[in-house]
């Protein structure tokens, strides 16, 4: 089999994509891009009169279990990212990657390890004002995205299976920069690696290797490593684990396992956006397939990114540990175009997973759903009495749950949504309702249009739904560790966080962390206020501007 060169390159105007995101009109978003454009091609123009005085290479991802293998190269000039799996925008803004001077992204492979935090930085460097980057890469990658393409040709080579060892050995260009070239400044200094270890380790392979000067530096991605990139999550994780060990415990990079006797033999996963598989692998370390093997099905709220780009991953996680078997899907019918397009242009993933649309489980005014025996049978298998669902205010085809477990506990999630009455119906008289609250109750109108819940919404739906618990989450990305909270919390309310377990007995509990929290995140609680005041004091500038205009 032989290597594959990158043929093509796609201009990906993210402007294009979703304009929706701009907070400004049309013809203002189009001029916008247009002087971007502008400033970076005379930017481009001036630097192109100089070599690059020196070249950085950075390793945002390490290709760790869980980890993206992505590696960031930089000169004074131009901005390029070799591959880009799930996380990576979260790794580039935790160590502070200037994600607006990108240039290029290079895909070696059409797998999702490579691929899949494409449309997460997409959104990311679009909000920056970047109005296009080159994306290099196997034929197909532009079916990702909506927008303009131009076609031009690279190069670029990768080795994921045995199979290409021979193109790979037998390949010429490689020999320009190996013992034998001829000029000593044409011999690599380093050499990147994103072939799997099982390759790596093949003796063909390190006869490859063996071909570049001693000098030649190897630096390796793949899943030998054991770093997974990011400490902000573990600095976060460390003081909440002084409140309480058992709801907030330790992250488990070093692999001590977090599973104990005590865990059910089958858990659903509500909603999987990007990183999801990551979040697992770092709450539970070693014991992550013991997880999966008790992971029973997937549930999909609704089609926007933040709630299903993570799925590719932990179905394929999923498959190596039961490959006998199919994860089941729960999610809206519409889902199946995202599947079949990647599918169709670059992995078979059908055979792994069985779909089930919500809209089987939807209820209609009063009159609970019909169930033909399967479904039945998959509800059992899932341990549940019953499920209903419900559509809910947000976007087309978004789902609101309701689900009773043979122990007869109810528990409700609302996905993403406005307040909900459909979703008070189904969830009535709920153990514990999980509720979106996206914003703080100054930015009522912001939630409205957006069509999500502040929190004070959220609670009023639970009250109305006299649900004996609500858990609130889904916290606007504004509130990096804690989100800004009532004073007057009921009794029956928490906070969600990541890598938080916790049972129903032990809800109650949250409530009484909230002063610590509070003392804990005391510096980012006095700037997200500072933050609060300064926008009221704008709104009131422009409030009284407008009514001198009027007088």
């Amino acid at each position: 089999m032989c290597l594959t060169p990158l043929p093509f390159l796609v201009r990906f105007p993210h402007l294009l994509v979703v304009p929706h995101r701009f907070n400004m009109s049309g013809n203002k978003v189009m001029q916008h891009a247009q002087n971007l454009k502008f400033q970076r091609v005379k930017m481009r123009e001036k630097s192109m009169k100089y070599v690059p005085g020196i070249v950085n290479l950075q390793v945002l991802g390490s290709g760790a279990r869980g980890a993206p293998k992505s590696l960031y190269l930089f000169t004074d000039q131009s901005r390029y990212l070799f591959n880009c799996g799930e996380g990576t925008q979260r790794l580039a803004h935790e160590h502070k990657m200037k994600l607006a001077k990108l240039d290029s992204v290079f895909i070696t492979q059409p797998v999702w390890e490579n691929l899949g935090g494409l449309l997460g930085l997409a959104l990311t460097i679009q909000d920056v004002g970047v109005p296009e980057i080159n994306l290099h890469g196997p034929e197909g990658l532009e079916e990702i995205f909506v927008g303009t393409i131009d076609l031009a040709f690279d190069s670029l080579l990768d080795c994921p299976s045995e199979d290409y060892l021979d193109s790979l050995l037998g390949e010429s260009i490689f020999s320009q920069h190996q013992s034998c070239a001829m000029n000593e400044d044409d011999k690599a200094a380093l050499v990147a690696h994103f072939s799997p270890h099982h390759i790596m380790s093949h003796p063909r392979y390190k006869e490859f290797m063996s071909k570049f000067p001693s000098t030649t530096q190897h630096l390796v991605l793949n899943e030998s490593n054991e770093c997974q990139g990011s400490t902000a999550v573990h600095k976060i994780q460390c003081k909440l684990n002084i409140l309480d060990k058992e709801i907030f415990p330790m992250l488990s990079d070093s692999g001590f396992p977090l599973l104990d006797k005590g865990n059910p033999d089958t858990c659903i996963l509500l909603d999987c956006g990007e990183g999801t598989y990551s979040q697992l692998v770092r709450l539970y370390g070693s014991a992550v397939d013991t997880l999966l093997s008790q992971l029973s099905a997937v549930y999909i709220s609704h089609l926007h990114a933040d709630h299903h780009l993570g799925l590719f991953s932990v179905i394929k996680a999923w498959s190596r540990v039961k490959p006998e078997c199919k994860l089941t899907l729960l999610a809206p019918r519409q889902i199946i175009t995202w599947l079949s397009v990647y599918a169709a242009r670059f992995e078979s993933v059908g055979h792994l997973y069985r779909l089930v649309p919500l809209s089987l489980f939807e209820q209609h005014g009063q009159n609970r759903p019909a169930l033909d025996p399967d479904t039945v049978q998959i509800l059992s298998s899932l341990g549940l009495e019953s499920m209903t669902t419900c559509l809910v205010r947000h976007c087309p085809n978004a789902f609101g749950v309701t689900m009773v477990t043979k122990s007869g506990h109810k528990i409700t999630y609302s996905g993403d949504t406005m307040p909900c009455d459909a979703l008070v119906s189904i969830g009535k008289n709920s153990d514990l309702l999980i509720h979106e609250a996206t914003h703080e109750d100054e930015l009522e109108k912001e939630a409205a249009l957006k069509m999500h819940s502040t929190v004070s919404q959220a609670i009023r739906i639970g009250r109305e739904m006299r649900a004996k618990f609500v858990l609130l989450t889904h916290f606007s990305q504004r509130y990096a560790k804690l989100p800004r909270l009532n004073k007057d919390l009921s009794e029956n309310v928490g906070i969600a966080f990541d890598n938080m377990r916790i049972s129903l007995a032990n809800l109650p509990k949250l409530k009484l962390f909230y002063p610590a929290l509070k003392a804990m995140f005391a510096e980012y609680q006095d700037e997200i206020e500072n933050r609060a005041i300064r926008r009221n004091l704008k709104q009131e500038v422009k409030r009284k501007a407008s009514l001198e205009s009027k007088s």
